[in-house]
């Protein structure tokens, strides 16, 4: 099972690209989960969003375990919107026996983010180690 999952800030391709890569982020996440989490049904309503001014709101839904679930995000230019981590903690919150594992991050400062699917012990214990400090 992975331990840490990484991605790139930047969109791939601006129009109608959006969907891969956040499909690929919640793959990623799954990867991680070792079952905890199933994510299927994934697409993006991108009605709400002007491709040539690069702005723009997209509706990204899904399941998450069987249920429904959709997030807001942002579109500025060809840069993703990282609010839907702490969107998706708070859907991986209330799932029926959360276990207590959620989403942990981490960046270069620069375009990429580096992923951690664990508990609290884990992440205190990773910054008092690394020194590294981690966003749920």
């Amino acid at each position: 099972m992975p331990q840490v999952y990484w991605f790139d800030v930047e969109a791939a391709d601006i129009v109608g690209d959006y969907e891969k890569d956040y499909e690929n982020i919640l793959r990623g996440m799954e990867s991680m989960a070792g079952g905890d989490l199933v994510f299927d049904q994934i697409h993006i309503d991108y009605s709400q969003v002007d491709w040539e001014e690069g702005r723009g709101e997209m509706t990204l839904t899904f399941t998450c375990n069987g249920r429904p679930c959709e997030i807001l995000l942002k579109v500025l230019d060809d840069w993703l919107d990282v609010s839907m981590l702490d969107k998706l903690n708070a859907i991986i919150e209330a799932l029926p026996g959360y276990t207590g594992r959620k989403i942990f991050g981490c960046s270069d400062m620069g375009q990429e983010v580096f992923l951690f699917y664990q508990d609290a012990f884990w992440a205190q214990e990773f910054e008092e180690k690394t020194g590294i400090q981690l966003g749920p």
